[in-house]
């Protein structure tokens, strides 16, 4: 199932810069099983951007470190809820995003009119955008030949505060990214071994997920640091023992 994904991956990897931003990033979210009904709008969109860039431009220090003249367009590509994560099928009538729907999950798309960017500045900018907004956010950033999918822990402060009578908030944490996929040539295997491991069939089956909160946990899972480099050291040793074997 994994090795068929990765194909269908890595056409839509290689074909993502020749259609809009809004599409190519639906089309790679469909790919890896995820669809909505609850889907973007243009010209929200336009205004959405509007008011980000605004937030970043009221001090002058937090625009040159979100990159904002680097901005092209900003997409929200869909919202998927739970009622999305049991039915996968266009069961309902279609909806728009709705801003006060928080037991949700956005998908976001950024392009940047830059070739290249750190990994402190997508970072900043995963903050900065999912600060603004109340459900969680990944974001996907489109620049030169590359893409970049951002993800963020983000939890309930542990607690309330009845003398003040303050809400309690959400905490922003982590940024993870899977970054500088390659979209002019063959994707790095590691890249497509982690997307593929992010599928929502995949992760049904081996993380019992069955709505957004189980869905972030998943993701987390897979893209846990730790996990990850056992997984890398695994796969060298294996390599060297079969380069041993060889040799002797």
């Amino acid at each position: 199932m994994l090795d068929t994904l990765k194909e269908q991956l890595k056409q839509t990897l290689r074909t993502f810069g020749e259609s809009p931003l809004r599409e190519a990033g639906t089309r790679l979210l469909n790919t890896l099983g995820y669809h909505s009904q609850r889907v973007g709008n243009p010209g929200i969109d336009a205004e959405r951007q509007r008011r980000l860039l605004d937030a970043a431009a009221q001090r002058q220090s937090t625009a040159d470190k979100l990159r904002i003249n680097d901005w092209q367009a900003f997409h929200l590509l869909f919202q998927v809820t739970d009622e999305e994560m049991h039915s996968q099928q266009a069961l309902f009538e279609r909806h728009a995003i709705d801003d006060a729907l928080m037991q949700s999950y956005l998908f976001a798309a950024l392009k940047l009119s830059g070739d290249a960017y750190t990994r402190t500045q997508l970072v900043d900018i995963t903050r900065f955008i999912n600060k603004q907004l109340p459900q969680p956010i990944m974001v996907m950033f489109h620049y030169g030949d590359c893409l970049t999918l951002a993800i963020i822990n983000r939890r309930w402060e542990k607690h309330t505060h009845r003398t003040t009578g303050r809400e309690r908030r959400q905490v922003l944490e982590k940024v993870t990214l899977i970054k500088d996929i390659n979209l002019s040539t063959e994707p790095h295997r590691a890249h497509l071994d982690i997307l593929a491991e992010l599928s929502l069939e995949n992760l049904v089956q081996t993380q019992a997920v069955h709505n957004f909160d189980t869905l972030h946990k998943a993701w987390e899972g897979v893209l846990n640091t730790e996990a990850l480099n056992r997984q890398f050291y695994g796969e060298l040793y294996a390599w060297y023992q079969w380069a041993v074997d060889e040799c002797d």
